[in-house]
């Protein structure tokens, strides 16, 4: 996991809301603290479309709604004179950008073991921080796709004149906001690590003598 201080808050923002820079990517999950605190799934609730409405919205194959589709609903929640006291934005690629990367990245990973290439954005205690991370569907000791997918985001901020630091304000701050992103992944590791000590436990507890 790599993690980047964006900088130029305001220009970034501008990015982020009124630009069509990140609709590409899919938005797993958001949450936005204004006045009162609003939380958004963002996957796509498949029963509430037909099959011609999700064939026509090019939603067919999507779990996650497209950022891009609800970029406005975010830009009214937070514009406005007083900024938001936090936000978050967990961003993923879509399933053929995420082939794709893989591709580029003459990785040997194969696309159905990965679940998700994220690029996270936070803005709290006035910091705006943006991060790389990628979870698995399996256990793998190559993790070289990690700082292939750190190196692409690296290259589209630059490429999008993104102003963006690697030295970090406060380590406090970095580990909350670490734990703050990646809790959920952090929690089923840690759920898959005790099943497998369990397992081995009970293996050489009914291994014959």
């Amino acid at each position: 996991m790599k993690a980047f201080a964006l900088t130029e808050k305001k220009e970034f923002m501008h990015l982020l809301l009124r630009s069509e820079l990140f609709d590409h990517f899919l938005l797993s999950e958001a949450s936005v603290h204004t006045g009162v605190q609003y939380d958004i799934d963002g996957r796509i609730n498949q029963s509430f479309f037909s099959a011609d409405e999700l064939a026509s919205a090019q939603l067919e194959g999507l779990a996650y709604m497209p950022y891009g589709r609800l970029r406005p609903i975010f830009f009214e929640l937070i514009k406005g004179k007083s900024a938001p006291t936090s936000f978050k934005f967990v961003l993923m690629l879509s399933p053929s950008n995420l082939k794709k990367t893989l591709q580029a990245s003459g990785t040997t990973i194969a696309p159905e073991n990965i679940l998700a290439a994220y690029m996270n954005i936070l803005y709290q205690k006035e910091q705006l921080i943006l991060t790389t991370g990628v979870s698995y569907r399996i256990f793998l000791p190559d993790k070289s796709f990690e700082r292939d997918w750190e190196k692409f985001t690296i290259n589209f901020l630059n490429r999008n004149k993104v102003v963006f630091s690697e030295n970090l304000p406060d380590f406090r701050f970095t580990f909350i906001f670490f734990y703050y992103i990646q809790k959920d992944l952090i929690i089923s590791s840690l759920f898959v690590c005790f099943l497998l000590f369990f397992s081995l436990i009970l293996f050489f507890d009914l291994e014959p003598a």
